[in-house]
């Protein structure tokens, strides 16, 4: 669970929060775009499993992403050297593909997302920077919509041994809040606050630097339409101010409880019970059986999926 900041304040106007309708994703932002692709990939004569997703290019292997290129980052060159083998180059470096799957989609997925792509980094990056994808906090204000994950490394014993028990890399996940006067705010269930809200300018203007090591962001991609932000906008409205809670007997809890209203949240039950109250998670394990190494990991959704690791602060 994660060390609560201090001097953060809740001073978030609830009537504007709640009363008003998130903002809701253009129509470019829309999961299930036509250039959005997967499938087998040859590089290094190691076979990945390659996803084109959202201006983004991923590998993974065993569900653990090994090498991704940001299109909005780096200005990147596309060159197709055979039929199925193609190169994607920046500054001094060059990378080779096979695909052993639908050679043709993945040109013309790749050359979609590279000619419509806004690079922001124009200057050669730090060794390696293809292993693990990093984006600065402006970049990531600009990004970030409803229902996107951040996920917390704090710095305290509690933490690090929770994380120790877990097997996990994360000991806190919170779920982000837009509004339709653009400000992004925070949700989440801590032990200091409980349930709480608070905006992101007011984490950033904290000394949250003495209590975390590492901040990573998931993005939810999915079909935010007024159904889905009305449902979210209700759980907020029900759920904010109730308390947190973690305890044995709610974590021996296997199974869902439909219609009891819950009192009390952990951080991870928080955020399953909000994915499962729009409908992109199913409803038949308790909500109490998610911590966050779940939501860093290969979580099961409906109609949605979320991204790989974007490390916002490290």
């Amino acid at each position: 669970m994660k060390q609560q900041w201090n001097d953060i304040n809740e001073d978030v106007n609830m009537i504007t929060i709640l009363k008003s309708k998130f903002k809701q994703t253009s129509p470019t932002q829309i999961y299930y775009q036509s250039y959005d692709h997967d499938g087998l990939l040859l590089k290094d004569n190691i076979v990945y499993t390659g996803i084109l997703r959202n201006y983004t290019f991923v590998l993974q292997r065993k569900d653990k992403t090994e090498f991704v290129l940001d299109f909005n980052q780096y200005h990147i060159k596309l060159s197709i050297t055979s039929n199925d083998v193609f190169q994607l180059s920046l500054f001094n470096y060059q990378f080779q593909f096979q695909s052993l799957t639908n050679s043709k989609q993945w040109i013309l997925s790749l050359n979609y997302y590279i000619n419509t792509s806004k690079p922001y980094c124009f200057q050669s990056p730090s060794p390696n920077f293809y292993l693990q994808h990093k984006i600065p906090f402006e970049v990531f204000e600009k990004r970030a919509e409803s229902l996107d994950l951040l996920l917390f490394k704090n710095k305290s014993i509690a933490c690090q041994l929770q994380r120790l028990i877990t097997n996990s890399e994360y000991d806190h996940v919170a779920l982000l809040l837009r509004n339709n006067k653009n400000v992004l705010h925070v949700f989440e269930a801590n032990s200091d606050d409980g349930v709480c809200i608070y905006t992101w300018d007011a984490l950033m203007q904290s000394n949250f630097q003495e209590y975390v090591t590492q901040i990573s962001f998931r993005q939810l991609y999915t079909k935010r339409d007024m159904a889905l932000l009305l449902k979210l906008q209700e759980f907020v409205y029900k759920n904010h101010g109730k308390k947190y809670s973690v305890n044995i007997m709610k974590l021996c809890k296997k199974r869902s409880i439909t219609g009891v209203e819950k009192e009390n949240y952990f951080c991870s039950e928080l955020i399953a019970a909000c994915y499962k109250h729009i409908g992109i998670m199913e409803n038949d394990i308790s909500s109490c059986q998610f911590w966050p190494k779940d939501f860093a990991g290969n979580i099961k959704l409906t109609n949605a999926q979320l991204s790989h690791e974007i490390i916002i602060y490290q």
